[in-house]
């Protein structure tokens, strides 16, 4: 899951800066929130999920998109 997210994060949004499991996504990686939004649109079709925007601005770190994910079912 976490080299997905980071394919996402690296094709995508165009991220170059490193990126690991404890990645801040507003600090470490610079995401605002229209990247967010985007990086939840692909999340949500790679995986056939929805990630609501509520929860959307909660997350702080790549860890916690993992976590997300794994509370809706993806392995």
């Amino acid at each position: 899951m976490f080299e997905v997210i980071k394919e996402v994060l690296i094709e995508e949004l165009a991220i170059e800066d490193e990126i690991t499991m404890d990645s801040n996504l507003r600090d470490d990686l610079l995401i605002d929130s229209l990247m967010a939004a985007e990086m939840s649109l692909r999340l949500e079709e790679k995986y056939d999920v929805s990630i609501e925007e509520a929860k959307l601005v909660k997350l702080k770190t790549i860890s916690d998109v993992i976590e997300l994910l794994k509370r809706k079912g993806v392995e």
